[in-house]
């Protein structure tokens, strides 16, 4: 007898492949073994486009807390469609823009020089990586968009406070139970 399982892997480290398994009781239940591929999107060169700093780094953040970092792009004014447009888009657990968004989106109508802030915000325990990617529309109404620069990050998310605090012997005090 066999039976489908549906498993939803939430990767918080970008790899080539993640392998996986839940154990289960010893009964009539056998080992559950997986295996799942991560595809990172493709992306392209676009003259004169640029993303720094690359890659970036958030390093060790206490679980719950933030912390930012400034990111910049630039890219030249070079598409004669009006409308043309950058769409940023971050993939990756706990990082957005401090707006709380994962998507920024900025006209290519006239030359761009932006500066942002992006988040990390860990609610876990470990090495988390992300993806930053920029993309470009530029083309008549509805023309899909392609990639043109990419950057990765890291941070670590590190549990502090309680758990880590050495729990000291009450001090003796007269009329206390022995």
């Amino acid at each position: 007898m066999s039976k489908d399982l549906l498993v939803a892997l939430s990767q918080r480290v970008i790899a080539v492949s993640v392998a996986c398994s839940i154990p289960t009781p010893p009964a009539a239940f056998a080992p559950v073994n997986c295996q799942a591929s991560v595809v990172a999107p493709e992306f392209g060169s676009c003259s004169g486009w640029s993303v720094t700093p690359g890659p970036l780094d958030f390093g060790t953040v206490a679980i719950g807390h933030s912390s930012t970092r400034s990111i910049h792009i630039a890219a030249p004014a070079n598409c004669i469609y009006s409308g043309a447009r950058m769409d940023v888009i971050l993939s990756g657990p706990d990082v957005t823009f401090t707006d709380g968004t994962y998507v920024q989106h900025v006209g290519l109508d006239l030359a761009v020089n932006w500066t942002f802030d992006v988040r990390f915000t860990p609610t876990v325990d470990g090495e988390e990586s992300f993806d930053l990617v920029t993309y470009r529309a530029c083309g008549p109404p509805g023309t899909p968009a392609f990639p043109c620069q990419r950057t990765l990050g890291r941070g670590v998310g590190s549990r502090v406070g309680a758990s880590l605090l050495m729990r000291w012997p009450a001090a003796w005090r007269p009329g206390a139970r022995k």
